[in-house]
């Protein structure tokens, strides 16, 4: 894995974020357009004008929505890129021959680990 790679993998949750909030914030502008748009601009002839405003904000709050679904968080990356991985590994052979206490034991102090490392989680308790 190159710097760049981790570099993109520590940007995905901001940039999943951005999309998100523009999506939201661009939808909310799109329905007060759809409502004050027609009383501001009433000296306005035709309505091309309006539906082309209609048709830039919902074209841009639909394609915001599309990124969003599209980025991948952290931990979605993490699962993709980690699971085939482990799958194909000698873990796997490995964890299947470990004693079920065992391994109950190991996946609860993983999940404890990973709780304790999540970022929106810290941010939670402060």
């Amino acid at each position: 894995m190159e710097w760049y790679h981790v570099y993109l993998f520590t940007r995905l949750d901001s940039l999943h974020e951005v999309f998100c909030f523009l999506g939201i914030f661009l939808g909310v502008l799109s329905v007060i357009a759809l409502v004050f748009l027609p009383l501001v601009l009433h000296e306005v002839q035709s309505t091309g004008d309006v539906k082309k405003v209609y048709a830039a904000l919902i074209g841009a709050s639909l394609f915001s929505c599309a990124g969003a679904l599209a980025i991948p968080t952290q931990k979605e990356v993490a699962v993709i890129y980690l699971l085939p991985k482990l799958a194909k590994s000698e873990f796997a052979s490995e964890a299947q021959k470990m004693p079920t206490d065992a391994a109950k034991l190991l996946r609860l102090k993983l999940e404890q680990y990973i709780a304790e490392i999540d970022p929106v989680k810290e941010a939670v308790k402060k």
